[in-house]
């Protein structure tokens, strides 16, 4: 709870600061700062719900009363949505999509599948140095997609890459998060009979991925 009020103050304060300037000054704003506020606005409550619903998805499953449909999912509009909230909150960010493929049909939650994802690219941004890109990418083979999110940072060491999807685990105490993100995204992709893991990637880095099955034709 005093990880998640951190991470909720922050994204709060600058809705408030921006809310309050637009109160007390909107007439002396330009156009151009006026729809900067706005954005920021957007983003940072944006922000603030995927905090909310990655406590609630947890209370779910901590319960045992996590409830998900069972439909068609395609993962190329999954990542759409997921990379257009990402830019929008990090426009200097660079993300790459080299292997994404356009019409992979699953079979799982639409907004469950999108949940995990965004869990996997939030996790990867906070991890990667500024310079670097992250990379999403999607492919499909024997009756399985699978979601790749790949970024440069400092990498998982061996003993850590199973429990890095335990509950509130976070190898950097000092850093961001409430350490709930990749526990969602294990739970969301396991009751959705998908598998997920770590891998180091070559170069330096991380490939965090996950599978879900394909949907029958």
């Amino acid at each position: 709870m005093s990880m998640l009020g951190h991470e909720l103050r922050s994204p709060l304060t600058a809705i408030r600061g921006a809310a309050s300037l637009l109160v007390m000054a909107r007439a002396e704003l330009t156009e151009g700062r006026v729809a900067e506020l706005l954005r920021l606005i957007d983003s940072q409550a944006g922000l603030m719900a995927d905090r909310i619903e990655d406590v609630l998805v947890t209370a779910r499953l901590d319960r045992g009363e996590l409830e998900l449909f069972s439909e068609e999912v395609d993962l190329g509009d999954a990542v759409a949505d997921v990379l257009e909230a990402a830019r929008a909150r990090d426009r200097a960010r660079k993300i790459r999509t080299p292997g994404v493929v356009e019409g992979v049909l699953v079979r799982g939650d639409q907004q469950g599948a999108t949940q995990a994802l965004r869990a996997l690219v939030i996790n990867a941004i906070a991890h990667s140095p500024a310079s670097t890109a992250v990379e999403v990418r999607v492919g499909a083979s024997s009756g399985s997609a699978r979601v790749d999110v790949r970024d440069r940072g400092p990498g998982i060491p061996a003993a850590d890459r199973a429990r890095i999807f335990e509950r509130g685990v976070r190898l950097d105490p000092s850093g961001a998060g409430t350490g709930l993100g990749l526990y969602v995204a294990a739970g969301l992709i396991a009751a959705m009979g998908g598998e997920i893991g770590v891998d180091p990637r070559p170069g330096g880095g991380s490939d965090f991925w996950f599978t879900l099955p394909l949907a029958a034709k």
